[in-house]
């Protein structure tokens, strides 16, 4: 009776180990389906973005690869339009929007005020600032310019070509090239800021005919801008 007793304490003990194995190894499993999980969140998030990173190079540290200027920011209030709406409101806004899109994707991103101290010298792989246009009602659409005198002409140009295109798909504004104006192609902070970084001013909407998107969907704003400063960062790294 003894032994039978025995034997059947022994059977249950190693069902009972057999059990805890078990859940082990379901709970080891459900770890790994986590990790896989985040991995591919980590990824989509980057191909959001038009680009090809690796998760190693999107945890791995990194230097300052981006300058956003939030335009009139910690100046003025630039334009502003009857109501009261003000260009410098609309451009924080965006910058900050388009600062935390690229910092999901892995990339470092300072914010800038417009005469920042930070610009004398500043280096980045791209350097952007983000103004807003007047309030006139009847006119639609954005642009872009580099320095005209820049020293990086080629590397600007890219920049230039990528905004266009991704804002343009993603917004669905078309540019107004004939609206550039000599004061965006010698804006003051591409003369401060390190000749070799590749730079780039944004005008990103009319505020009287474009008001619906800058002020209801300025979300969709910073992802045309984001959009465009990773493809250019993208195919940037491809050529090296």
């Amino acid at each position: 009776m003894a032994k039978r007793t025995t034997a059947a304490t022994s059977r249950r003990s190693r069902r009972r180990r057999g059990c805890s194995l078990s859940l082990g190894q379901w709970l080891l499993a459900g770890l790994l389906l986590i990790g896989i999980y985040l991995v591919f969140q980590l990824q989509s998030c980057v191909q959001d973005f038009g680009l090809s990173q690796s998760v190693g190079r999107l945890l791995a540290p990194k230097k300052v690869e981006i300058g956003l200027v939030a335009g009139h920011g910690g100046n003025d209030s630039g334009a502003v339009c009857p109501d009261g709406l003000q260009e410098a409101t609309i451009n924080r806004d965006v910058a900050e929007r388009t600062a935390s899109l690229l910092r999901r994707a892995g990339f470092r991103v300072e914010l800038l005020q417009e005469f920042d101290p930070r610009l004398q010298g500043y280096e980045a792989m791209a350097f952007i600032a983000i103004h807003s246009d007047s309030c006139l009602n009847n006119v639609s659409g954005f642009k872009v310019a580099r320095f005209a005198g820049s020293q990086a002409p080629a590397e600007s140009d890219r920049l230039v070509d990528s905004l266009y295109q991704e804002y343009a798909a993603t917004t669905g504004l078309q540019p107004h090239t004939d609206t550039i104006t000599q004061d965006m192609r010698e804006y003051h902070a591409f003369r401060a800021i390190s000749p070799s970084t590749p730079a780039a001013i944004i005008e990103v909407g009319f505020m009287g005919g474009d008001r619906n998107l800058l002020t209801r969907r300025p979300d969709l704003v910073a992802r045309g801008i984001a959009r465009g400063i990773a493809v250019f960062l993208n195919n940037q790294a491809a050529e090296r």
